[in-house]
């Protein structure tokens, strides 16, 4: 299993007029969710730009492919994420992950 790392922010970007909810990168893939996750909980980009982090549990190959295995939500509370246990994922059909 990878467990990706993908940054999406669920607020409209004013500056560029953007529906930010659109607006998601994948930013790492680890072997172990521990690693993952101690990546999101010591990191600071929701300072700059995103609302939120997803972890996704995936197979490894070419274009991830639902259903997911296991996803992990977690909000920016204006110094750091945390985790969220009750999210309401307004794209639970689809997967957060885009390579390239």
């Amino acid at each position: 299993m990878i467990f990706t790392i993908t940054s999406f922010d669920l607020k409209n970007n004013r500056k560029s007029g953007i529906d930010a909810e659109v607006r998601c990168r994948c930013v790492g893939y680890f072997l172990d969710f521990e690693t993952a996750e101690r990546c999101v909980l010591t990191n600071d980009m929701g300072r700059w730009y995103y609302s939120h982090v997803v972890i996704e549990q995936v197979e490894p190959g070419m274009y991830p492919t639902m259903p997911l295995y296991h996803r992990w939500f977690y909000g920016w509370d204006g110094e750091r994420y945390i985790k969220l246990e009750n999210f309401d994922d307004p794209h639970a059909d689809v997967s957060y992950v885009s390579i390239g």
